[in-house]
């Protein structure tokens, strides 16, 4: 199934994860979908950024698993 979007997830939203996924995020046709960290405030600043629908999760498995995620930053 095509899609208009290369979606991609962030697993580790420390300051240079969000900085390369605000970077991605902001080329034409790139939407970041999901978020994993440890820690819960980097996920809540990265909803805040990204918006409420953003999946986030402490086990970064649950994005790996996802078959809608096209491409995955390590941060």
């Amino acid at each position: 199934m095509s899609n208009d979007n290369i979606q991609i997830a962030l697993i580790g939203a420390g300051g240079m994860g969000q900085g390369d996924a605000h970077y991605a995020s902001s080329l034409p046709g790139v939407k970041l979908v999901a978020v994993s960290d440890i820690y819960d405030g980097r996920m809540e600043r990265c909803r805040e950024k990204w918006g409420n629908d953003l999946f986030t999760t402490r086990d970064y498995r649950e994005v790996l698993a996802r078959p809608d995620i096209d491409a995955v930053i390590i941060g």
